[in-house]
């Protein structure tokens, strides 16, 4: 049985202030009324100052237990929170409540306590939620944001409603801000007087993915990070001497007498989910999946899943439906009943029509649709332009329902050459995702990088649901995938069909392979190991074709510079001093080479 998503609610009684708009650099800003400057009013979060100092105590504390129980061996945390400073690196905001419920939940841990469950009120919010700008962001900002917004409004019944920074609201409300250096966001609705705003920062570096914009509303929403769930042990680990001390508290599993969870599969393609290399202090891995073929899934900053909406819906939504048309059919293949179209379903991704019956159309150029394999029949899918190497297009979606005739089973295996676009930190920025699962609400292995998938992919019913997605743009040609399915009865599982090779198999071991030159940097090397070059095997001298196709990728490994910098991914984007080698990259000797 799958263990819910988390939607956490966090209550904190919290004073309040109004705002008005003055003038800055010729600029519209919006400015607190009750005494304090617009920059003390950013420094506390939007807080009263007394109850950000209170939380940054306990953060200190929390910090402190950390160092001497089993979440966190022998990291040594002594610092105090200098200025408070370090806590506005991390995305979450925390109230004195909520830090103080991490922190006793944290000594329970260390005492080995028996914790009685404790009842919480969830508070959340009034439709529609009104929000503002403070003015400091520009017109490229904003419209993320509210394409951000759009991705919550398209996918649930949660409803937002933008008024000017100068206008006067009668009832709690969001405020976007730009001048902190982190995207952060306080979890749930806090109990505030009515009227006052409450705080989501987006810096000038939380625009580099769209998602970004996403996680942090999600969080005011209150969706607490996936990877602190209280069941996340069975499958993620943890790897607690990498994460950097401003990081922990971000990894420590969320108190379960605040959490609501739903029985929901534990989301692998969240967009609260943390990448395998948020908080590491030594390039190291910090997040490891249990099931390895899922650790390209972690840490995705492009669009909400299918989970994080259905775990909004179920906690917003569930009345939406009540007295209205009914879907006249139970909804397929994982879909749910869709609370802003009451008679029809929600679909899990690759999925469309009223009961999640087809496979969704294809974007962006021509593939994808529904394969009914035969006993005995083995069929072909790849990427577009497979073999011609290409950076495809941006917002290319590819979805194949592959079906078992009469009910026989479908297995398939990657052949020949395999490449699609991953990020420095190991984030597919491309994919093709496999689910296998009778349900396509639970998330498939997601696959990208320089090499093949081994092993077979075997149904658990007779179908196999296969998207591939190319939402961001790439400059850099990657060969795409090639795949074999075939349909088999249960007692033939395991194994695959012969198929007819590209070049004879005689023929393989007769040809000479060379290597081409390696190409130029994919980008200017600001920082070691960041860029990435490629060569590919000659064939005769010509570059190699079929199944003697290879490319190989290596990462640019001089040191970087003196006053060097380098955009960091640690579930948010930020901008620091580089020191000789990129994040995920060690020196040996004179050069950078990938940390295993």
């Amino acid at each position: 049985m799958h263990c819910g998503a988390l939607f956490v609610i966090w209550a904190g009684l919290l004073r309040g202030i109004h705002g008005k708009s003055v003038q800055k650099q010729g600029n519209s800003l919006w400015e607190p009324s009750d005494g304090r400057t617009r920059s003390e009013w950013l420094r506390c979060r939007g807080l009263p100052c007394d109850e950000w100092g209170r939380t940054a105590s306990a953060m200190t504390s929390l910090q402190r237990q950390l160092a001497f129980i089993e979440e966190f061996p022998n990291t040594g945390t002594q610092e105090e929170l200098s200025d408070h400073e370090e806590l506005s690196t991390a995305d979450v905001l925390f109230t004195p409540a909520q830090a103080e419920q991490l922190l006793q939940n944290v000594k329970k841990q260390r005492s080995r306590m028996t914790r009685a469950v404790a009842s919480d009120v969830t508070l959340r919010w009034k439709m529609p939620i009104i929000y503002k700008f403070d003015g400091d962001h520009v017109d490229r900002e904003k419209e993320t944001i509210r394409e951000a917004i759009s991705q919550w409004e398209k996918r649930t019944c949660v409803r937002f409603v933008e008024v000017d920074k100068s206008a006067s609201v009668r009832r709690n409300h969001l405020l976007f801000t730009r001048e902190l250096r982190a995207c952060a966001s306080f979890v749930g609705k806090l109990e505030l007087p009515e009227g006052d705003p409450q705080m989501i920062n987006l810096g000038e570096h939380c625009f580099g993915q769209p998602g970004t914009a996403v996680h942090e509303i999600g969080h005011a929403l209150g969706l607490w990070h996936q990877h602190q769930r209280p069941s996340r042990d069975n499958y993620v680990t943890i790897n607690r001497q990498q994460i950097a001390s401003w990081a922990q508290a971000n990894f420590v599993k969320g108190p379960e007498e605040v959490v609501t969870e739903f029985d929901l599969p534990y989301d692998y393609n969240s967009v609260m989910h943390y990448s395998g290399m948020v908080g590491t202090k030594s390039g190291a891995m910090t997040i490891s999946t249990n099931d390895k073929r899922f650790q390209h899934n972690i840490g995705q900053r492009q669009e909400l899943s299918f989970l994080d909406a259905k775990a909004v819906n179920l906690a917003y939504c569930q009345d939406k439906c009540t007295g209205r048309k009914q879907p006249h059919q139970p909804c397929l293949r994982g879909g749910y009943q869709n609370p802003n179209k009451c008679s029809s379903c929600m679909c899990p991704d690759g999925l469309t029509g009223d009961f999640c019956e087809e496979v969704a159309p294809s974007e962006g150029t021509d593939c994808g649709g529904e394969i009914v394999i035969t006993k005995g029949e083995s069929v072909q899918v790849t990427s577009p332009g497979y073999g011609r190497r290409t950076s495809f297009y941006e917002s290319t979606e590819c979805n194949w329902l592959l079906k078992g005739a009469q009910g026989l089973k479908v297995q398939l295996e990657f052949r020949e050459s395999f490449s699609l676009h991953q990020s420095n930190s190991r984030l597919c920025q491309h994919w093709i995702e496999v689910k296998t699962e009778k349900d396509f609400s639970i998330p498939g292995p997601r696959l990208c990088g320089p090499v093949r998938p081994e092993g077979l992919f075997r149904s658990e019913g007779s179908e196999i649901l296969i998207t591939f997605r190319a939402l961001m743009k790439s400059n850099t040609r990657f060969d795409g995938f090639k795949l074999w399915a075939t349909a088999v009865s249960s007692d033939k599982i395991g194994e695959i069909g012969e198929m007819s090779p590209l070049t004879p198999e005689k023929e393989l071991g007769e040809v000479q392979i060379e290597w081409s030159e390696w190409s130029r940097c994919s980008k200017q090397c600001q920082c070691g190991g960041c860029g990435v070059r490629s060569r590919h095997a000659l064939c005769a001298g010509q570059r190699c074709l079929g199944e003697l196709a290879q490319v190989e990728h290596a990462s640019c490994s001089r040191l970087c510079h003196s006053g060097d910098q380098e955009l960091i991914f640690v579930g948010e984007f930020l901008l620091r001093s580089c020191s000789q080698c990129c994040q995920g990259f060690k020196r040996d000797k004179d050069i950078c080479i990938p940390v295993q």
